[in-house]
């Protein structure tokens, strides 16, 4: 085993154990919701995942069944049209379950931080008056700034096409629809690059065993439009890393640090995935000068970026805390 080896299976460890703390500590913590649940339920939903799996993956097998000469099976690629075909199919009843639960579930968000990004938004949007304990909450928590200022460009779409009379909870489920759709195709693209494309469409179907996916469509906040930018990085990085023309690479890596410094200004945890590429870069890197400036431009990047944000928020007026009931914010 070589010291890349290592190194990698060292952080597969730490990793593993950090997230098993974790797992451990939220099902078993004293105040879990789970202690109230009877166990008949929890013993059937792993029976009825258990079953979806195997599912999946004889289906896997049936689409994509290739034979080797040792007269052994693999789950192979399959062609271009049942791909696209399956695709349109699984993508088509994701959105439809999304648009589903976006509408039937939809809340008013006075039990949530979501309730300050809609009054705020909303408010700026149709020039109207921003309540006081929605300045407040801006002062207390000024890590939403970004997603909020977001969000007024969001609602001003809608009244810009001329949908003035809609619900003021959905802009935002609708962004966030999109957002959500769009994470699941880059990761899609992720399995399909690392495997094949039958993995891809067996990943695309397990997509509906992961319910906080669609229950928290209409719940419109960080958690949510901050995973586009955690699974693009990822897969800007791929591109990066395996294409061959140097041109395309700079392509690429600057579009990384783009989605890096929005992503990371949504949701502060984005960066995990930038520090992740700092070390992958360190480790498989053939010339320590390439890794020292890729890595320095990266940072540079990040910073100036969160810069120009920052400048861009304040320029808006939005965030003046003496002028949020001034109505030229809106115009």
């Amino acid at each position: 085993m070589n010291v890349k080896s290592k190194i990698y299976k060292l952080f597969n460890m730490i990793f593993s154990i950090v997230f098993a703390v974790i797992l451990i500590g939220t099902i078993f913590d004293n105040q879990s919701q789970i202690k109230a649940v009877s166990a008949l339920p929890l013993i059937l939903c792993a029976l009825i995942i258990g079953v979806v799996v195997i599912l999946m993956y004889t289906l896997c097998m049936y689409i994509g069944k290739k034979k080797l000469s040792d007269n052994t099976y693999y789950c192979g690629k399959i062609s271009i049209k049942k791909e696209i075909i399956i695709f349109l199919i699984l993508i088509s009843c994701i959105i439809g379950l999304e648009i589903i639960c976006g509408m039937k579930l939809r809340v008013s968000g006075e039990r949530f931080d979501l309730i300050n990004i809609i009054s705020m938004a909303d408010n700026i949007a149709n020039n109207r008056n921003v309540p006081v304990q929605t300045e407040e909450y801006y002062t207390v928590y000024p890590d939403t700034d970004f997603i909020m200022y977001i969000m007024i460009f969001v609602y001003k779409i809608f009244l810009k096409l001329n949908l003035d009379k809609y619900n003021a909870l959905v802009p935002g489920i609708v962004f966030n629809i999109i957002m959500v759709t769009a994470s699941i195709i880059t990761f899609y693209f992720i399995i399909r690059k690392l495997y094949n494309n039958t993995k891809a469409l067996v990943m695309l179907g397990g997509i509906f065993l992961i319910t906080p996916i669609f229950l928290y469509i209409p719940i419109f906040y960080t958690d949510t439009l901050s995973m586009f930018f955690v699974v693009m990085i990822y897969y800007l990085y791929l591109l990066f890393r395996e294409n061959p023309n140097n041109i395309k690479k700079v392509i690429y890596f600057i579009l990384l640090n783009i989605v890096a410094i929005i992503g990371i200004k949504i949701k502060s945890t984005v960066a995990i995935m930038v520090i992740a590429m700092y070390i992958d870069l360190i480790i498989n890197s053939t010339s320590i000068l390439f890794c020292v400036f890729a890595i320095t431009y990266s940072i540079v990047t990040l910073l100036l970026g969160n810069m120009l944000i920052n400048n861009s928020m304040n320029n808006s007026g939005y965030f003046n805390l003496f002028g949020f009931n001034s109505p030229t914010l809106a115009s």
